[in-house]
């Protein structure tokens, strides 16, 4: 039960409203969850529509949150709104200022209107007291339907800035904005400035409107008499906002409470926490920029505005969350929107009786599930409909099929029509096979070729039939195995090389691609072919298989690295001996074939002087000393000198290009 008590020609709850049992019964149940109901299945013929259908939203609790701000924060030395304040109320975003000392540059309509576009917005409304000194005004983000200013018989300078504003919902809402009489030794004319906010607001507000007073009052006192005199019509008892740091105190020097933003009862029930970034202030916030943090949350405010020159007061920030019925929304989607198209969903009608019709595309058939989700900002539900358009089977798939032998793979037969379709199909392709209940032609074809399928779709509204072509193209084979080649000698053909092992998903042979041709001194890789057996069915198959051509007479394999030195003493000096007469192993020549080039490494003493070691290359070993040649050997040192049992070495390297001019290297050594 709601206790009110009767002032003038308004009703209102009493201040203990804010506290204990007067909370609960005002604040309405959490637990709340709308339903959307009345929709049913419904059944079209093809080029038809159906509707206007009714259906009711239940148990919906659509808000809008309204953030107000007491703004009274002029700064320098003309009392005027400078960047400081203008970067506050940015920051903080209300929707609805109630704003003192509303001077900005000449004040001339051009400036008001300038500011308040960029502060707000162009879609922001604004009405300012037609006053020379400190004039009040309201700003909203909504249409100000009326305003005006009462008279303040206490001060000349302003008056009582009031405008109505039509908020979402039903009710419209009241603010008014002042500025009382400043100073601790004038409470008695703000008493007087109160009793006359409570007989204009008593004349004029009618009872079913919100109503929000806000702005500078200067008292000292949260029981100052002005106070508990508007609190016949206002919830003025605490909680009140606060800083972070929970300072309710609004002047400069943060010492007394001078602003206030007020809510009659019904309103102030319905306030709701003040939400920054991820901060929540549940009571509203008194902004300091000085002790805000984080900053970045109301950018673009500096930390020093609000102490800045003059500043005259800390913003103060409230949020109410009202009912507003047309903020229900009602979004639909559909199934299938080639069928219906989400623009041929029309829903109409207001507040919780709503109507919805359905025209499906002329030329589709199908069926369709249209569902409606409503939401009033906090929940949502939903509620589905299907609408069948009925009609016969009409075969949609392309004019052709296509596969690939040994390659399993898909096709679809479509259709549209009324569901459920059973498909089917005459003389597919072997290997092939189809799947009555959605038309999926799967399989892997075992033969090439093209042929002619007979497709239906069928229902109970009719038969389709259609003939489609299918094309199945040969498959490649596919080796699984690599043959292995046997090594030639210098001069032969590949064809040489006999190919064994090798296997491949088919039967067939392995060839040389290019079998006449001879390849160079070395291992390399050259192309072999598959030929598959079933050549009407399955393509060839080309892969790399390494030779190895060998010298004529010869192998590299048994020959180091064709020393010719003999003498005892050179041996010392040269090709891996450590200590006179004696070689290590890790230190003996070795040759090798890389890249085409025959590398010999060796190692020689650097403990002598006048030895002499040459490399030198031949066509033929059994050439002798006359087929020796030194042109086109590269022979370097690798890294630096090393230290072997004692004896400091150098590694060097010896390499000729292997060609049809030179094939083997030998080196020798001398004292000069």
């Amino acid at each position: 039960m709601r206790t009110f008590l009767p002032i003038g020609r308004r009703w209102f709850l009493p201040q203990a409203v804010k506290l204990g049992l007067g909370i609960w019964l005002l604040g309405g149940f959490a637990g709340y969850a709308g339903t959307v109901s009345d929709l049913t299945d419904r059944v079209i013929v093809a080029g038809g529509t159906t509707g206007p259908m009714d259906f009711t939203l239940s148990d919906f609790d659509p808000k809008q949150t309204i953030r107000t701000v007491a703004a009274n924060i002029t700064s320098g030395n003309n009392q005027t709104y400078e960047a400081p304040g203008t970067r506050i109320l940015q920051g903080l975003q209300p929707d609805v200022v109630m704003i003192q000392e509303f001077d900005v540059n000449s004040s001339s309509t051009a400036d008001l209107r300038n500011w308040v576009d960029s502060t707000f917005g162009p879609e922001f409304n604004y009405f300012r007291e037609n006053y020379s000194g400190i004039p009040n005004g309201v700003i909203s983000r909504w249409p100000i339907v009326a305003s005006g200013s009462w008279d303040d018989t206490i001060i000349g300078d302003r008056g009582f800035a009031w405008a109505r504003i039509d908020i979402p919902g039903e009710k419209n809402l009241w603010v008014v904005s002042v500025h009382l009489k400043a100073s601790s030794g004038f409470a008695s004319q703000r008493q007087t400035q109160a009793r006359q906010l409570v007989a204009y607001i008593q004349a004029n507000v009618p009872p079913e409107d919100y109503l929000l007073l806000g702005g500078d009052l200067n008292t000292f006192s949260t029981t100052e008499s002005c106070v508990r005199t508007l609190g016949a019509l206002l919830t003025t008892a605490a909680p009140h906002p606060v800083d972070q740091a929970g300072d309710p105190d609004t002047n400069a020097n943060r010492n007394e409470q001078y602003d206030w933003v007020l809510a009659e009862p019904e309103l102030d029930s319905l306030e709701t926490p003040v939400k920054i970034g991820a901060l929540s202030f549940a009571h509203g916030l008194v902004f300091d920029s000085r002790k805000f943090t984080p900053l970045n949350s109301v950018s673009p405010v500096l930390s020093g505005d609000s102490g800045a020159s003059n500043m005259q007061h800390m913003a103060v920030v409230r949020a109410f969350a009202v009912p507003a019925l047309e903020l229900l929304t009602v979004t639909v989607s559909s199934s299938n929107p080639t069928l219906v198209p989400i623009a041929n969903v029309v829903v109409g009608g207001t507040g919780v009786n709503r109507t919805v019709t359905v025209t499906p595309v002329a030329s589709q058939v199908g069926t369709a599930t249209i569902t409606l989700t409503v939401g009033d900002g906090v929940s949502t539900a939903s509620d589905t409909f299907v609408v069948t358009v009925g009609a016969a089977p009409v075969i949609t798939s392309t004019s052709s099929y296509s596969g690939t032998v040994a390659v399993a793979g898909t096709n679809y037969v479509t259709a549209t029509g009324t569901g459920p379709i059973s498909y089917g199909a005459s003389n597919l392709p072997a290997g092939l096979s189809l799947i009555s209940s959605n038309g999926m032609i799967l399989g892997t074809p075992t033969q090439a070729g093209s042929q002619q399928v007979v497709l239906t779709a069928s229902n109970s509204h009719g038969l389709n039939l259609r003939t489609n072509s299918f094309f199945v193209g040969k498959g490649t084979a596919t080796i699984t195995q690599v043959p292995a080649a046997s090594a030639i000698a210098a001069g032969q053909p590949l064809s040489a090389s006999v190919l064994t092992g090798g296997s491949a998903s088919t039967a067939g042979t392995f060839l040389w691609t290019m079998p006449n041709s001879v390849p160079a001194v070395g291992t390399a890789s050259y192309g072999v072919t598959f030929n598959p057996s079933d050549e009407a069915n399955y393509h060839p198959a080309a892969t790399m298989v390494a030779v190895t051509v060998n010298p004529a007479g010869t192998t590299y394999g048994g020959w180091l690295a064709g020393e010719s030195a003999s003498d005892g003493a050179l041996l010392d000096y040269a090709f891996g001996a450590v200590t006179p007469g004696a070689l290590d192993p890790s230190l003996e020549p070795t040759v090798a074939l890389v890249e085409g080039n025959l590398v010999l490494t060796y190692f020689v003493r650097q403990n002598t002087s006048g030895l002499t070691v040459r490399s030198k290359a031949s066509v033929d070993l059994a050439a002798g000393a006359a087929g020796w040649a030194t042109s086109g050997i590269t022979d370097v040192a690798v890294g630096g000198p090393t230290t072997v049992n004692g004896v400091s070495v150098q590694q060097r390297t010896a390499s000729v290009a292997v060609t049809e001019g030179q094939k083997f290297l030998k080196l020798e050594a001398g004292q000069e």
